[in-house]
């Protein structure tokens, strides 16, 4: 009888123990980043997309460099939840509209607010930008 007491407490701590260590369900988010349906490139520079968590501050989770051919990006694991996505395109020579995309796609200023919920493709067209 304790043995088998023993090991039903046993299984009971292994069960408890799995589900406190699970943490949050990482997902994986692919899409396209664009302008004008054109592929957003910043030339050598490049583009940088940072998905900022909107519940839990602080925490970001950059994309994979968008390919310049194509614009496609991937962020390989984030946690479920809902994110502000940040563009800034790298440049060594800015020009008016890339300085109205960094001004336009920051952290605290970006019209994009995603839902990440299982894997997800999330395309992005910068000149027509849905929050």
């Amino acid at each position: 009888m304790r043995a088998f007491v023993a090991s039903v407490l046993c299984f009971a701590a292994c069960l408890l123990l799995s589900a406190c260590s699970s943490g949050p369900r990482t997902v994986k988010v692919t899409g396209k980043v664009t302008n004008k349906g054109k592929p957003l490139n910043g030339g050598q520079g490049g583009v940088t997309l940072v998905f900022h968590s909107d519940t839990e501050k602080g925490n970001r989770y950059p994309a994979d460099p968008p390919d310049p051919a194509t614009g496609a990006y991937e962020v390989a694991k984030i946690p479920e939840g809902k994110y502000r996505v940040e563009i800034q395109v790298m440049s060594a020579n800015p020009t008016a509209q890339t300085q109205k995309i960094n001004q336009q796609f920051t952290p605290d200023s970006t019209p994009i607010v995603r839902e990440v919920k299982g894997d997800i493709t999330i395309d992005i067209d910068v000149a027509k930008p849905q929050g």
